[in-house]
């Protein structure tokens, strides 16, 4: 945007993990920020979010379709597994199925767990906006305070 000459070429480091990995991380993300979006309570000051105020990304993926999704997305990899001769990562990718089954346990709630840090994040920059504090993490850093 700033300069319409220049062109940057990026050379990705090599993968060093499976897809069935990865998909494995993507599907406990999702699965966490859907619960998330499910646990909301209304708050003061705070306006509820769905899925589709997220728009495509990552909105389309924290739909009720998600479970089906991935279900479809893990046996299409799964037999491009088998088709490798892959046994292994086609059993992965049955086993990243079986996770839309398992629910968390009920004592995770996202949406708390949200608010909580929101709280300590709070409390933790009033702490290092005191003049003192910010002194004091001057000096141990050898940065001149103000």
């Amino acid at each position: 945007f700033l300069d319409n000459q220049l062109s940057i070429k990026h050379d990705a480091p090599p993968k060093t993990h499976p897809e069935w990995l990865k998909v494995r991380e993507d599907i406990y993300r999702f699965m966490y920020e859907k619960k998330k979006l499910e646990t909301q309570k209304s708050i003061p000051h705070m306006v509820n979010v769905t899925a589709e105020n997220l728009g495509i990304y990552p909105g389309e993926f924290l739909r009720d379709d998600l479970d089906d999704r991935i279900f479809r997305s893990n046996i299409m990899l799964a037999m491009d597994y088998l088709g490798d001769g892959d046994k292994r990562g086609a059993v992965e990718c049955m086993k990243n199925i079986s996770l839309t089954q398992s629910t968390p346990p009920s004592e995770i709630n996202p949406f708390q767990n949200l608010i909580q840090l929101q709280k300590g994040w709070k409390s933790l920059m009033d702490h290092f906006s005191s003049k003192k504090v910010r002194q004091e993490v001057c000096r141990q850093i050898c940065f001149p305070a103000e």
